[in-house]
């Protein structure tokens, strides 16, 4: 289950201006994937003025696979998402370049974490350099 807070394209600029974030740094704080208190903010702020909750089902497609103290998961293109279940934290790598690391990882979050990296993967979303 993926729950999110959705908002139009207006409000997603106002965001990325009044927070001088960018689109992928609203993108995260409206998926609840980090947790700073300017993430906080943008979520307020987005839920005052028209965003809303959203929950969907979403079934990522990778291969899982579990050893003590991690669960792995790989998608297409080299994509990998390690969650590190005693430190609560997990890492989005491709081979052995990181391209984003998580901190508190919820189990709402963990869902989101693996939306992003299904946006890897199939080409939705651009990896960063």
């Amino acid at each position: 289950m993926r729950t999110y807070i959705k908002v139009d394209a207006k409000l997603r600029k106002d965001l990325m201006s009044i927070f001088t974030m960018s689109r992928m740094g609203v993108w995260k704080a409206l998926n609840g994937l980090t947790s700073s208190e300017k993430s906080s903010q943008v979520r307020q702020y987005a839920l005052a003025n028209g965003g809303r909750y959203v929950r969907e089902d979403f079934m990522p497609t990778c291969r899982t696979r579990e050893t003590e103290g991690e669960i792995i998961q790989e998608f297409a293109g080299g994509i990998t998402v390690i969650v590190d279940t005693k430190a609560s934290t997990a890492v989005i790598k491709r081979g052995k370049f990181i391209l984003d690391s998580f901190d508190q990882v919820t189990l709402d979050m963990w869902s989101n974490i693996l939306r992003m990296a299904q946006a890897y993967a199939d080409g939705q979303e651009e990896i960063p350099n």
